[in-house]
């Protein structure tokens, strides 16, 4: 099934070739494990499977999915059809979702180690006057705080939900509504290091939802 499209994949393509083409419904030995293949990337798992749903029956059709870590309660395509060429459009799909999916993971992790360097070279200068401007700098020194963390290389991989939720939910919020209240192109060096962590949050909470 399927020898035309090219995969792109590193893995091992489990293929039995049960269906066979030109043959009628009712001559084929049709079951749920017909096509199956796999993309890893680190520890991400991203499977394309086809199966006749329910096995050997000729009310039947066939199923296409994409999971994720094996998460075969959440698929993240999920198509039927009795039609092989309608099928073959389907796995197309599949795999141009799964091929973007990696490229973006990819292009994140290569933007975050260039984070890892930059963070960590900005400075904070003088504590503004103004206590909106001096709240707005106690937020950013716990930010990079909190993101200088996370950014380290044993911190990164047990980024958790709870932590990327406060990150997004209070951190993130509180620089945005400071920001707001004041005109902070003014200062120059506090208005780079807001870009940055607001920026840096973003980025750790697309990281985490692309390995989740």
């Amino acid at each position: 099934m399927f020898e035309d499209i090219e995969f792109k994949s590193k893995s091992p393509i489990y293929n039995p070739e049960k269906y066979i083409l030109g043959r009628n419904l009712d001559e084929q030995d049709l079951d749920e494990d017909l096509f199956q293949v796999n993309y890893d990337i680190e520890d991400i798992r991203y499977t394309i499977d086809v199966g006749w749903y329910p096995a050997f029956s000729l009310d039947g059709s066939f199923r296409i999915v994409v999971v994720k870590n094996c998460n075969w309660e959440d698929f993240l395509y999920d198509k039927r059809t009795r039609d092989y060429e309608q099928l073959h459009r389907y796995m197309e799909e599949c795999v141009d979702i799964v091929i973007d999916l990696i490229d973006k993971y990819e292009e994140t992790v290569n933007v975050i180690n260039q984070l890892k360097e930059i963070c960590f070279l900005l400075h904070f200068g003088e504590i503004p006057d103004g206590d909106i401007e001096s709240d707005l700098y106690g937020e950013l020194v716990l930010a990079f705080d909190e993101i200088c963390g996370t950014l380290s290389y044993s911190k990164l991989d047990s980024l958790n939900e709870d932590f990327v939720n406060f990150l997004v939910s209070t951190r993130l919020k509180n620089l945005t509504q400071l920001s707001e209240q004041i005109n902070i192109q003014d200062y120059p060096q506090m208005h780079l290091n807001y870009l940055m962590a607001t920026y840096t949050i973003k980025l750790l909470e697309k990281y985490y939802y692309l390995r989740k």
